[in-house]
């Protein structure tokens, strides 16, 4: 099928129906003879939606393009085999990710989930990197380990405290700041707008991205060592945490009963003073739920995590009332 991938800016992310349309006609005459309905029809069975405008660009594709080179059924089969192959691996992907999920919402660590641009997976990655918030007596004690510090030359009167990045220091532990620092970039509009300013301003690349590790260093020990959230530039909006575990589970496909099990688990790590806050968009949710026909089952999970919320809002109101 020459031709094919570069009709086509992803063709591995933008649809599932391009490779079992490619897996199922495996030539430029099979995808003619098809025709729309056809086209359709293969995607149907394999219970996959596609825009039509997508036939219509195949067919297009179709109708220009050179003729087949030959060993068509060879062809056939080593694509079959590599797709496969790609299955396997993102179906064992998923399944690593939500063994991460599973253990990450046990530890206070699940609170960094209100910062935009971290993700399950971030989070998974600095928990198995860090260790314990308690070995640590504050911030400069995470970076301090990474090595993320300039090294210091002093000889005589020379006295040079701003040289490069020491040698010596925890590379993996380092390597996770950093990507953390790359996505926080990326994806949050508070560090994005401040590493633009820092680039006007002549920085180096690799200053920059250190500058936004520091800061983030100090966020994680004090959300997660403190075990409280508060308001901070970089978390406007803020992400809910359980919002955010909800959708995570809801794109790997994980069973309801783990799914509920997780959220359950996760707020009990939550300041009972944001119950009420996390509470706000996953009865939204449950609320459209309830006009969508066919089975729902996160409308029988969703009452019960709304209902351990309430709970612990009615106990932090009376260990409020309790005093001391």
């Amino acid at each position: 099928m020459p031709g094919y991938a570069e009709c086509f800016a992803r063709l591995w992310d933008d649809s599932p129906a391009l490779l079992v349309i490619a897996r199922h006609t495996s030539s430029v005459a099979a995808v003619r003879q098809a025709g729309l309905e056809g086209l359709q029809q293969l995607t149907d069975q394999a219970g996959l939606h596609c825009r039509l405008e997508t036939f219509h660009k195949i067919l297009a594709w179709a109708q220009q393009a050179p003729p087949d080179a030959g060993h068509t059924l060879d062809r056939r089969r080593i694509l079959e085999a590599l797709d496969d192959d790609r299955l396997g691996k993102n179906q064992q992907i998923l399944e690593l990710e939500r063994d991460l999920a599973h253990r990450v919402v046990r530890t206070p660590y699940v609170l960094l989930l209100v910062i935009p641009g971290v993700n399950i997976v971030t989070v998974a990655d600095l928990v198995g990197e860090l260790g314990p918030i308690c070995f640590y007596a504050n911030a400069n004690a995470i970076t301090g380990r990474a090595g993320l510090m300039p090294s210091r030359y002093q000889s005589d009167e020379v006295d040079c405290p701003n040289g490069p990045l020491r040698r010596h220091g925890n590379r993996r532990l380092r390597a996770v700041l950093m990507q953390t620092a790359d996505n926080l970039v990326q994806c949050n509009r508070h560090f994005r707008a401040r590493a633009d300013v820092w680039r006007r301003a002549g920085k180096d690349a690799r200053r920059l991205r250190v500058k936004v590790a520091k800061i983030f260093s100090r966020l994680l020990f004090a959300l997660v060592a403190g075990r409280q959230l508060f308001a901070h530039a970089c978390c406007q909006p803020r992400h809910q945490v359980l919002s955010k575990l909800l959708a995570f589970h809801g794109e790997h496909g994980t069973d309801p009963r783990q799914m509920r099990q997780d959220l359950e688990v996760a707020i009990e790590q939550l300041p009972a003073r944001s119950c009420a806050a996390e509470a706000a968009p996953l009865k939204e949710q449950l609320d459209a739920l309830a006009h969508r026909r066919g089975v729902q089952p996160l409308a029988e999970i969703l009452p019960l995590v709304l209902a351990r919320l309430a709970g612990r809002v009615v106990e932090s109101k009376a260990s409020e009332r309790a005093g001391p």
